[in-house]
């Protein structure tokens, strides 16, 4: 979210003062939610996204603050032990209960639910009309039981993405927040990193990431690689900023002869690094829209007139029309490309 850390707006009503703060943590743990249904429909499917869908819901019960980065609940934090725990008889009333509403836009129930509240739709139940990934009017519905809830979280909880892990001392679910959204930050990365290095840099960086630090000839056994092409590609993403390199030194003189040359990859960093990149290319977004504007502002002052607004083929000329037409598109696609980073920015920043 590329927004300021604090806005206060005070409203007039009934003259009373009413302060509305945006809290920053929620919305942080709302976007968090939606990447994880999205990801959870496309690795496994409708069902389980539904059923995730329940689980995140009751996630409500742990503030949002401690849902965020790697920082854990205090321990003077008065919060019930099992805030954290998912309850699957609740979960199993939620779903059959929203299964009798009548819902048609099944890719928009998902994301709503994670903004509007905790509602979910009759994609939980499963359909059984002959078909994969049919959606018919002849299909009929099957009441969800605990033993699909059950079979919702085996799978949700199976390597590597694990939604869900089991409390080894209470045998019950829970979700691990801080591993996931770090998961997520390291998908977003490795995207970002996908669009600007070819295939053999990225294996090299998938391979420190997995594996820690390495020297060069161990890398070259993991990723399968010519000595002199490794250090033609190690150059090139340390050059970029995606790989350091660590001395260690075998004895006080360090001599480079006996030095230890480790190379890693360090994910804060690359994420910093990342962030300012996004930054700047937002920023030229911005300021290339402005350039447009400017170069219209007769016209779209013409066209926002009281008594054009509305009726632009009447009063513009055909010329007239076409350079509006032309600069909504490019409206469009300037500030699409600006909420496609803003994204980006959102994953890597504030989950």
């Amino acid at each position: 979210m590329y927004t300021p850390s604090v806005i206060t707006t005070k409203i007039d009503f009934c003259q009373e003062t009413f302060a509305i703060r945006i809290n920053h943590d929620k919305v942080a743990a709302l976007l968090r939610n939606r990447r994880l249904i999205d990801k959870v429909r496309r690795t496994i499917g409708h069902s389980a996204a539904q059923a995730y869908v329940g689980v995140l819901e009751q996630s409500t019960a742990l503030p949002y603050r401690w849902q965020r980065r790697s920082e854990p609940a205090p321990e003077d934090e008065d919060l019930d032990s099992s805030s954290h725990l998912i309850d699957q008889d609740s979960l199993l009333m939620a779903l059959n209960t929203q299964g009798q509403l009548d819902d048609e836009d099944e890719d928009g129930i998902v994301h709503s639910t994670v903004s509007q509240g905790p509602s979910l739709n009759a994609g939980s139940h499963v359909h059984i009309n002959g078909y994969v990934n049919g959606n018919h009017a002849t299909e009929t519905v099957r009441t969800v039981t605990l033993n699909d809830i059950k079979t919702h979280f085996l799978n949700l909880a199976q390597p590597p993405h694990k939604f869900v892990v089991q409390d080894p001392d209470l045998f019950r679910w829970t979700v691990d927040f801080r591993r996931l959204s770090a998961q997520l930050r390291r998908e977003e990365a490795m995207r970002l990193a996908k669009s600007r290095l070819n295939g053999v840099a990225l294996r090299l960086v998938r391979v420190l990431l997995d594996k820690g630090k390495l020297d060069e000839k161990t890398l070259q056994e993991k990723s399968l690689l010519s000595a002199k092409d490794l250090r033609q590609c190690l150059s090139k993403l340390k050059r970029n900023g995606f790989l350091g390199l660590q001395e260690v030194p075998r004895e006080p003189q360090r001599q480079p002869l006996k030095t230890i040359y480790l190379w890693f990859y360090d994910s804060d960093r690359v994420r910093k690094m990342l962030l300012g990149d996004l930054y700047k290319a937002m920023a030229r977004l911005l300021r290339r829209l402005k350039v447009e504007r400017d170069k219209v502002g007769a016209l779209l002052e013409k066209a926002e007139r009281i008594d054009v607004r509305g009726k632009e083929e009447k009063f513009l000329a055909r010329g007239e029309m076409e350079a509006l037409e032309e600069w909504k598109r490019k409206e469009e696609w300037l500030l699409g490309e600006v909420e496609r980073l803003d994204d980006s920015v959102a994953i890597l920043r504030d989950i």
